[in-house]
């Protein structure tokens, strides 16, 4: 048997029969390449790279309080790794992304190197978040293992009100002793706050 050439994606094989023609053609798949692991520190770097060009270098490039608006699928093409902190969880990719975004916008702004001292914040909102293990046909299909993670709900908005305040914590203060605590309100109970009886 010998090897024939084919396309970039796979290969032939050509098996010789008894009497010296060509018995059969196999195609032989060419393995595909699985991208090299990343680190935490490189994948952070990489984000930031990808935080300083295009739109969202240029609003990273003037101070003050940023809301960017950025593509998942572009930053998932460009840092495949990105993608594997969204499995993880919501919670890791948006505090690394907000991380880079303060790091882009202090490489940009000439700042010092720590960013977070600065009066620049940024706040990253992504759009276009691929993923079929993300979708659920409907809010009752919620479970509380969704918690902290990505989830996708499509459907139509069929009634809308006025946008309300939500206070998530609050600081309380002893009318007997002076000392002041914080809580923080329950989602499940309507972001209510339950007045303690008595100084913790």
């Amino acid at each position: 048997g010998g090897l024939l050439s084919g396309n970039r994606h796979a290969m032939a094989l050509a098996e010789t029969a008894p009497g010296g023609g060509p018995r059969a053609i196999v195609p032989v798949e060419k393995p595909v390449q699985q991208p090299a692991e990343v680190s935490e520190e490189e994948c952070f770097e990489h984000l930031v790279q990808f935080l300083c060009v295009g739109e969202a270098g240029k609003s990273l490039s003037s101070k003050g309080k940023q809301c960017l608006s950025v593509d998942a699928m572009q930053l998932f093409d460009a840092v495949p790794a990105a993608y594997l902190l969204l499995a993880k969880g919501w919670k890791e990719l948006m505090q690394s992304l907000n991380s880079a975004a303060a790091q882009a916008a202090a490489r940009l702004q000439g700042l010092a190197e720590n960013p977070e001292s600065d009066t620049t914040s940024a706040r990253i909102r992504l759009v276009r978040v691929p993923g079929a293990e993300f979708a659920r046909q409907s809010v009752s299909q919620l479970r509380t293992s969704d918690e902290g993670h990505f989830v996708r709900i499509m459907g139509t908005v069929t009634r809308s009100g006025s946008v309300k305040v939500v206070q998530e914590w609050r600081n309380f203060r002893c009318e007997q002793c002076g000392h002041t605590f914080g809580l923080r309100a329950s989602p499940a109970c309507g972001y209510e706050f339950e007045v303690p009886s008595e100084c913790p």
